[in-house]
């Protein structure tokens, strides 16, 4: 949102900077128009306020006033407040002109709003007016924890199997594909003559034969990481055995498994960072939690 409002300001300023004086002055006579115009535009907005002292103004939009604390926040958001303290007598002028654009957008906009849009542009502001005051709150009650050393080294000791330690499947796999009804039983005929030192390219090549489309190839692979059918279907095949021909899908699959290949476990040295990262947000989550019920019980809650 505020990369938003300073990407329109600015596009505000290099238009009203190109502006000629012979414009400005036609300005002026408009604005001074369109103030005698303007009298049934809404007057609840907090820029609209009769309480403001003349010395706050600094112009008129229509009903609306100009205020030189919001040519301030605009001016501070726009630019900064590092920018601001050096070059407010250099843009002062155009962002006062810009913001002059902004409130007869924005004061014409009303005007052209139905009263549901009028509704549902209280509901969108009064949101987001919860939402900074919401974050506000967060800021000041939310007591996030840091990751402690424990934390890291309890993470890393529970779920070791995420930083190496794995025992992958080294294993070489034969099945159909898009295998017809009407085929299976022929496949499943051809499936039971291989042999786990056949010529697994020699048997597709004979399926293929038969209309019958297949393939071969050999994989390294995580078992967790695989469909719940294939996986069994290699859990239940040890170290130099071939499974029997099993359905998954639809289609006929036969596996015989090379090798178990364990990976080497990283160092909790090497991982510390990336736990710390993953466990930042949860940090967040119990703080958001805990204020989340503490404020809860400083109000009573209705339902109805």
């Amino acid at each position: 949102m505020k990369y938003l409002f300073i990407l329109f300001y600015t596009s505000l300023l290099l238009v009203t900077g190109c502006d000629s004086a012979s414009k400005q002055d036609d300005a002026k006579q408009k604005n001074t128009e369109s103030s005698q115009d303007s009298g049934t535009i809404d007057s609840d907005l907090q820029v609209n306020k009769e309480n403001i002292s003349d010395r706050e103004k600094i112009a008129k939009v229509g009903s609306w006033y100009i205020t030189q604390q919001q040519l301030d926040f605009m001016t501070d958001r726009t630019l900064g407040s590092a920018t601001l303290a050096i070059m407010y007598d250099q843009v002062g002028e155009q962002l006062l002109k810009s913001l002059i654009v902004s409130k007869a957008m924005a004061q014409q906009a009303l005007v052209d709003l139905s009263d549901v849009e009028k509704e549902e542009l209280d509901l969108q502001v009064n949101a987001y007016r919860e939402e900074i005051l919401v974050r506000k709150y967060l800021e000041s009650n939310a007591n996030v924890q840091p990751v402690s050393e424990k934390m890291v080294r309890d993470y890393y000791q529970q779920h070791s199997e995420k930083f190496g330690g794995l025992t992958l499947k080294k294993y070489q796999i034969i099945k159909t594909v898009n295998l017809p009804s009407d085929k299976l039983l022929l496949a499943s005929e051809l499936f039971s003559k291989i042999q786990a030192n056949s010529n697994w390219q020699e048997a597709v090549l004979e399926l293929k034969q038969n209309n019958i489309m297949a393939l071969t190839e050999s994989l390294t692979s995580n078992p967790l990481l695989l469909s719940n059918e294939l996986r069994i279907l290699l859990e239940n095949t040890g170290v130099g055995e071939l499974s029997p021909a099993t359905i998954i899908n639809g289609n006929l699959y036969r596996v015989a498994v090379v090798e178990d290949v364990k990976t080497p476990v990283k160092s909790l040295q090497e991982v510390a960072s990336d736990i710390r990262k993953m466990l930042a947000p949860l940090q967040l989550k119990k703080a958001v939690k805990a204020a989340s019920d503490e404020v809860l019980e400083k109000v009573v809650v209705e339902y109805y």
